[in-house]
């Protein structure tokens, strides 16, 4: 498939369900993506040639210290020469990915501890960075039950995770993306934000919204040299699942 320089005016779902399948388990039973060493999310990144050269980049991570988000930390240390900015709540954690990230490659590492719930903790890390070239969008997590089970609070918590804390740090680095004319912003969405199934009302919820605000932000932002890619995987084998879904009934319904 040929592609045009800044072709990004549809979803890239089905180009990144098809490469991430290269590391889907053998057993149809469980088809769940194996992230693995061959740097799919990266090499998707840079077919859709949002990335050209990563020499010398800021990179800015969020989610950084598990699933996804780690995983593309160690990904682009092993490119090498980046500048990474890693940001999760989990502090320890994100020391001991940035210390292995530091062992990959030639980069260097600035942690900082939020949670993006927390719009003065987004605040606070909005005063801490700058010049970021590239965003990663990678926070968040669900819950798998039925709807009647969700508490307001559960909700809102996801909400507030899920797109209100992604779309206050999105909204300012874009912003000095868009006076520099020059940057790339992804953002990990979920085929839940495509297609729901039942136990996953509020979880594709968030995803949804996700994707239609990063679908009207790629336009606003396409005249600026602004590149905005949003990545919607299926059930991928990590973490995430220990906390969604912990009587392990959505992850049976997957094996049907």
């Amino acid at each position: 498939m040929q592609l045009k320089k800044n072709n990004l005016s549809k979803s890239d779902i089905d180009e990144v369900i098809q490469l991430l399948q290269k590391n889907v388990n053998q057993q149809k039973k469980l088809p769940l993506v194996i992230v693995s060493r061959d740097n799919v999310l990266v090499e998707i990144i840079k077919n859709k040639r949002l990335i050209m050269d990563l020499n010398g980049k800021r990179i800015l991570i969020t989610g950084a210290s598990s699933g996804l988000g780690r995983e593309l930390a160690y990904q682009f240390s092993r490119k090498g020469n980046v500048d990474l900015i890693l940001v999760a709540r989990r502090k320890e954690a994100l020391d001991k990915v940035a210390k292995k990230c530091e062992t990959l490659g030639k980069v260097t590492t600035e942690t900082y501890s939020v949670d993006m719930s927390s719009q003065e903790e987004v605040e606070g890390l909005l005063q801490n960075v700058s010049e970021i070239d590239i965003l990663i969008n990678a926070a968040g997590y669900g819950l798998m039950k039925d709807y009647y089970e969700f508490s307001d609070h559960e909700v809102v918590k996801m909400f507030d995770t899920n797109v209100i804390g992604t779309i206050q740090l999105t909204s300012e680095i874009a912003k000095e993306m868009q006076e520099r004319k020059t940057g790339s912003i992804v953002t990990i969405a979920s085929l839940a934000g495509k297609i729901a199934t039942p136990k996953t009302s509020v979880y594709s919820a968030t995803k949804f919204a996700l994707i239609g605000y990063f679908n009207a932000l790629r336009l606003e932002l396409k005249k600026d040299n602004v590149h905005v890619m949003t990545v919607n995987p299926g059930p991928v084998a990590t973490n995430f699942f220990n906390i969604a879904d912990k009587d392990k009934t959505y992850i049976k319904s997957t094996r049907k």
